[in-house]
């Protein structure tokens, strides 16, 4: 079993002290499992009600158009921030419960290391193109990622 690098409690300290570097000096595999979706979620586990209207305006707007430039994402992260320590905790998303979606998830589970639970519990805070770009990482073929695309259909 492959262990995960990147360092999810050290990585939402750094949001939160404002280490506009940090991203920059992760390992390439450390950046390639970093999730702005997923580290979204978890910013929005606060009690702080400032930094969620920050979230939700300067970085839920673009994460979908800009999901290519993570280091982008990370820095707006860190404005949404006051530069205090805070605790945080998952916040499932809301919403209708997701159809099956196999291979979405598995490709959650390989890119991410998850297994089957862990993959399916935060399916519903990625968008089709994560999803994909995961996928075309791993090395899915064309025909899998018209699979993936059909799976996200039905959920409308």
């Amino acid at each position: 079993m492959q262990e995960r690098k990147l360092d999810l409690f050290k990585l939402l300290d750094a949001i939160n002290k404002k280490k506009i570097t940090y991203y920059r000096e992760l390992s390439e595999e450390e950046q390639k499992e970093f999730a702005p979706v997923v580290i979204m979620r978890w910013l929005s586990g606060t009690k702080d009600d400032g930094q969620i209207v920050f979230l939700n305006e300067i970085v839920n707007p673009f994460v979908t158009d800009l999901y290519k430039h993570k280091e982008l994402l990370y820095m707006l992260m860190t404005v949404c921030t006051d530069g205090k320590f805070k605790k945080y905790a998952w916040k499932k998303p809301k919403g209708k419960l997701l159809p099956s979606m196999p291979l979405s998830i598995e490709v959650l589970k390989t890119y991410y290391n998850y297994n089957t639970k862990e993959a399916s519990d935060v399916i519903g805070i990625f968008d089709v193109n994560d999803i994909i770009e995961h996928a075309e990482l791993l090395g899915y073929e064309k025909e899998d990622i018209t699979k993936i695309k059909a799976e996200f259909k039905k959920l409308k």
